[in-house]
């Protein structure tokens, strides 16, 4: 078979593969590149800016809330804490249906 033929076959694999888009470090540099080459904001469109600030602001508010109590560092002796968390979707199957029925 042609060479060339076998190599856009695999390009055509390793594209149809990728369902996300650009994979995350290559839009990384894309952007960083971008931003190198931007020297003034005039340039983009006002409508993606006020998208991108209520983005930020959607972030921000999701992020930092008031405080509910403090934690001290100092405690009385004798006295241990524990933390503890959850982790969705890592329970067994025997957990889940406990919880469900």
């Amino acid at each position: 078979e042609n060479g060339f033929l076998n190599a856009k076959r695999w390009m055509e694999r390793r594209l149809a593969a990728i369902t996300s888009g650009i994979p995350g470090t290559e839009a990384e540099l894309l952007a960083m590149d971008w931003a190198d080459t931007l020297t003034s904001y005039d340039d983009i469109d006002p409508r993606i800016v006020e998208i991108e600030a209520a983005q930020i602001a959607k972030r921000y508010h999701r992020w930092h809330v008031p405080e509910l109590g403090n934690l001290p560092t100092e405690r009385p002796s004798g006295v241990i804490r524990f933390m503890g968390g959850q982790l969705n979707s890592c329970s067994s199957q025997d957990v889940r249906d406990r919880k469900i029925g």
